[in-house]
């Protein structure tokens, strides 16, 4: 379990000031990726997700108010909130069921949503998808086949790829984008996302 920031970090964050932010950001970016994993199947739904949930963190920092509850405890309203307007905007439902009003106990009991390779369909669903991967992928440059690689299967941090690829930190979030960007712009990958999506 995570121990919660010191109330002057949370201070500077609620000022909007970058170090807050930055200081949040480290502290809570696995709970966040955690959360967003239990509304979307798709990685590369969830690493846009992701970074529309960390805008709105960032635009809502001053609505925090200690008093009213923890700072995590807001962190996932934020969260559930964002996720379920982006599926509103696109017609769908949560990959898992993603419950509100959640306690901190139920918080700190998140986990990543389990694999269920027990299911045959799913799992022919799964081969065929890296199949459809790796086609996608032979269509990349080597820098993109490495930015699929290390930020979205392993997500892997930004400076972490930095440091592998031998790049800049902006570098890396520029390709991050462009690869996303492609993905989500490739229609064999979405309908084999979205059929995986719908399988029970």
């Amino acid at each position: 379990m995570l121990s919660a920031l010191a109330p002057e970090v949370l201070d500077r964050f609620r000022r909007g000031e970058r170090a807050g932010f930055r200081e949040v950001y480290g502290a809570y970016g696995n709970d966040i990726r955690r959360w967003v994993a239990r509304f979307f199947a798709s990685i590369f739904e969830r690493e846009e997700a992701v970074q529309e949930v960390w805008l709105m963190v960032h635009r809502n920092c001053t609505t925090y108010v200690p008093e009213r509850g923890s700072f995590r405890g807001w962190l996932w309203t934020v969260t559930a909130n964002r996720c379920r307007e982006i599926l509103r905007a696109r017609g769908r439902q949560p990959a898992l069921n993603a419950r509100s009003g959640m306690s901190d106990a139920d918080l700190n009991a998140l986990e990543d949503p389990p694999d269920d390779d027990r299911n045959p369909e799913v799992t022919v669903h799964r081969s065929r998808l890296r199949e459809i991967v790796a086609r996608f992928a032979a269509k990349l440059s080597g820098d993109e086949r490495a930015m699929l690689r290390l930020g979205f299967a392993e997500e892997r941090s930004h400076e972490e790829i930095a440091a592998t690829l031998g790049a800049t930190v902006r570098q890396c979030k520029y390709l991050k984008k462009k690869v996303l960007a492609r993905a989500l712009s490739d229609p064999e990958l979405q309908a084999a996302m979205r059929e995986l999506e719908e399988t029970p």
